[in-house]
């Protein structure tokens, strides 16, 4: 390879932050979309559910919308968390935050960052947990026979990315703390 062709430190880190870009950012609109998709499809079979009930021709078909509403709003709790925090669309309590130095603000969004992403590792790792058990002994829904251990597992993934975007976040405080320059994508958007 000649001299030329290497890649500069700057140039590997440029592709590296590109590609956690792409991932943690464009991954966390993508989820907050695959999330609207299931809302509109919780939304279906809510009002399917509840004007079927008094239809004629109203059978057992209908009586699985309650399993499906329940597998579809523990993947609906999580998919537009990430999407969210990048948005500063949480609450977020200022009492001590909001008068406070922008290194000070940053100290402590580093700590919020660190804690949430250690609490959701904490979360992954038991869903993973319950859904190795909820494979290997066919745990399923009542009436449909829904597997559950498939939920779980994409539920466990979910989580497991907002924890990587908290953790990139954490560090992207800890340098503006430090003074040094951090990507703006990397942390969430200040409000005004």
């Amino acid at each position: 390879m000649m001299e030329n062709e290497k890649k500069s430190p700057a140039k590997k880190r440029s592709v590296i932050d590109s590609t956690l870009k792409l991932f943690l950012l464009g991954g966390s609109q993508l989820l907050a979309g695959v999330g609207g998709v299931l809302l509109f499809l919780l939304i279906l079979v809510t009002f399917v559910s509840v004007v079927g009930r008094r239809s004629p021709v109203a059978g057992a078909w209908l009586t699985g919308g309650y399993e499906l509403t329940e597998l579809l709003m523990a993947l609906l709790s999580v998919l537009a968390t990430a999407w969210c925090w990048y948005q500063s669309g949480h609450i977020r309590i200022g009492l001590f935050r909001d008068n406070r130095s922008p290194r000070v603000r940053a100290i402590l969004d580093a700590i919020s960052s660190f804690l949430g992403m250690i609490l959701l590792i904490a979360v992954t790792w038991s869903v993973f947990q319950i859904s190795g058990d909820s494979l290997a002994f066919g745990v399923a829904t009542t009436y449909f026979r829904i597997p559950e251990g498939p939920f779980q597992i994409i539920f466990g993934l979910i989580a497991a990315h907002f924890a990587i975007v908290l953790g990139r976040s954490f560090f992207g405080y800890l340098m503006k703390a430090l003074g040094r320059h951090t990507e703006p994508w990397a942390i969430m958007k200040e409000k005004e």
